[in-house]
Formats: C-alpha cells, sequence, structure tokens
C-alpha cells in the first residue's frame, strides 16, 4: 500500500537526502532529464508519492493554470536504485512529467532548478 511522503523545506537532524531523478515530456519531442537531491520526511518505498510544493517566488514562470497542475501533481516512485560504496545512497527514479510543448517543458525545468535547485538536462 503506497503512501504520501513529504518533502520538506527545511532539512532537521534526523532527515535524509534522496538523489530523485524523473523526465519531462514534451509533445514535440523535447525531454529534460531533471535530477538533484532533496530531503524527505522518511525512505520512501516504490509506489509511494512525492509532492514538490508551489513556491510562490516562481509563480510568474506558469501563465496558465495547466503548468501549476502538473508541477504540483503527486509524482509516484516508481524504481529504487542502490548506490554501490555510499551508505544510505539511493537514486528514486520517479514517473515521468508529459507537457504540450517545448516551451512548458523549459519552464518546468526552469522552475525546478529555481525553486528546488535541481538540475535539468535537455536530450532534444
Amino acid at each position: 500500500m503506497s503512501h504520501f511522503v513529504r518533502y520538506m523545506t527545511n532539512m532537521e537532524d534526523n532527515m535524509k537526502k534522496f538523489r530523485i531523478d524523473f523526465a519531462i515530456i514534451s509533445e514535440g519531442g523535447i525531454a529534460y532529464s531533471v535530477t538533484g537531491d532533496i530531503p524527505l520526511e522518511e525512505v520512501p518505498v516504490i509506489g509511494d508519492k512525492i509532492t514538490f510544493p508551489l513556491s510562490d517566488k516562481y509563480w510568474s514562470l506558469f501563465d496558465n493554470d495547466d503548468l501549476v497542475f502538473i508541477v504540483t501533481k503527486q509524482m509516484t516512485v516508481q524504481y529504487r536504485v542502490m548506490i554501490a560504496g555510499q551508505e544510505g545512497g539511493m537514486v528514486l527514479m520517479l514517473d515521468e512529467m508529459a507537457v504540450r510543448s517545448a516551451e512548458d517543458a523549459k519552464k518546468i525545468a526552469v522552475y525546478f532548478d529555481i525553486s528546488y535547485g535541481l538540475d535539468a538536462d535537455t536530450s532534444g
């Protein structure tokens, strides 16, 4: 049974950082691979949901409610990949985000970079 794992805006002593990885894909074929470390309140398992709270500071990046819905939706942990030789090292592979245009994909990639420090590399 899956449950919700909260993204934490402030790192506390009892929390761990996890590397996440997910893709942003547009109908036009542009894709971004988004990766980085995030603090979570507990160790997620496959099927758990992670939601990133919307940052009011960067609201101006989005000109339609569809994009706001996409960046605030619950993302499911699809896979957990253990990192050899690193105690507690784990990559959480999340489900992908699908958007209509390359412009929308870029806006979301910039949002995750500015708001959460996640790197977004394009492959398209």
